[in-house]
């Protein structure tokens, strides 16, 4: 799993994640499209304007007196991104169930 760390992150080490996650057949998961447009098998890509209005949400119903540890957990809106030959590498197999939902995208690598 990709960290977004710059200073982690640096093309060279990529470029090696990448080739081993083919080697040794662990599918490498990525924080942002371009990656698995780049060779990652997958990716979940945040909707920033959608998890923006639900901060300013939860601190709105926080100043109205809400008590924050009655408030759920809620998960991020966003895209699920699949490089279908990345995945067919490195032996991962993406479940029709997945494909058929709305917010999946397959795309190719560049």
């Amino acid at each position: 799993w990709l960290i977004r760390d710059a200073t982690v992150l640096t093309r060279e080490f990529y470029n090696k994640m990448v080739v081993l996650q083919f080697e040794e057949k662990k599918p490498l998961l990525a924080y942002s499209e371009q990656f698995v447009r780049k060779g990652s098998v997958m990716s979940f890509a945040a909707n920033y304007q959608s998890q923006g209005r639900k901060a300013a949400e939860l601190v709105i119903s926080i100043l109205e007196g809400k008590d924050p540890s009655e408030i759920p957990i809620q998960p991020p809106k966003g895209e699920l991104y699949f490089n279908a030959e990345s995945a067919e590498m490195s032996g991962v197999k993406i479940f029709s169930q997945v494909l058929r939902r709305k917010n999946v995208k397959i795309i190719q690598g560049e």
